[in-house]
């Protein structure tokens, strides 16, 4: 059986506004819906892409520090090595002339301390 207002065109104006409404409403609240899904996964789409920015940046940041530490070490060393060896010849250069003036000195002492002893030797043989 139908409904007897539904027949009448005034009615049925009335119920097609209403579903019209109706439908309406529901295209709000689903379009609602996904508004604030669609925002949602923004702001975690975000959340996880600077997640993934900051884990990059601290990864890359310690390899850069990585890298750079290794790099000075070996041309610290490399040259320091340098230094060393052009301090060693420097050193020897300047003290190559005083060590073979000692070593002269050393001779001539040795020279001289034994004229007294050749003295010595020569007169206790003419000393009856």
């Amino acid at each position: 059986m139908q409904n007897p207002l539904i027949k009448n065109p005034t009615n049925q104006n009335f119920s097609d506004f209403e579903k019209e409404a109706l439908g309406e409403l529901i295209l709000k609240s689903v379009q609602s819906d996904l508004q604030l899904y669609l925002n949602k996964f923004h702001l975690q789409q975000v959340k996880d892409l600077e997640e993934k920015m900051v884990t990059f940046q601290k990864r890359g940041t310690h390899e850069i520090q990585d890298a750079i530490a290794k790099n000075i070490k070996i041309q610290l060393e490399a040259h320091f090595k340098d230094v060393v060896q052009a301090c060693q010849k420097d050193l020897s250069q300047v003290t190559s002339p005083l060590f073979k003036r000692a070593e002269k000195d050393v001779q001539s002492l040795a020279y001289t301390s034994q004229k007294p002893k050749n003295f010595v030797r020569i007169f206790k043989l003419t000393m009856p």
